[in-house]
């Protein structure tokens, strides 16, 4: 596992200048990872397709945050808050979500 040193951000731009790639740990990839799904998640949540009424910002990042890592708290009531298709982008971030900590504990 990688420790953290005082120049690891300049060799990491001195290696992304030299090889055209950035080494991530694992931990920093699946944070990473899960923090970019949350955010599509919440984008998706937020289209007028998503919903009935509409929803705050918070309110669905929280549902995709809660959605991503398997939590299943939410803000609001899901059947009928959302529609169909919202319901479908939740159970969508669920299984991904789940697919990431099993890929974690392997």
């Amino acid at each position: 596992m990688r420790h953290w040193h005082p120049r690891h951000t300049l060799y990491t731009y001195r290696n992304l200048k030299k090889t055209g790639r950035i080494n991530l740990s694992p931990p920093i990839v699946l944070a990473l990872g899960f923090t970019v799904l949350s955010l599509v998640g919440m984008g998706l949540l937020l289209l007028p397709f998503s919903t009935h009424e509409g929803i705050s910002p918070l309110a669905a990042l929280f549902s995709a945050v809660s959605a991503v890592t398997i939590t299943g708290l939410t803000t609001v009531d899901i059947g009928t808050t959302y529609t169909p298709i919202g319901q479908a982008i939740l159970i969508t971030l669920v299984q991904i979500g789940g697919l990431g900590f099993i890929t974690l504990s392997v």
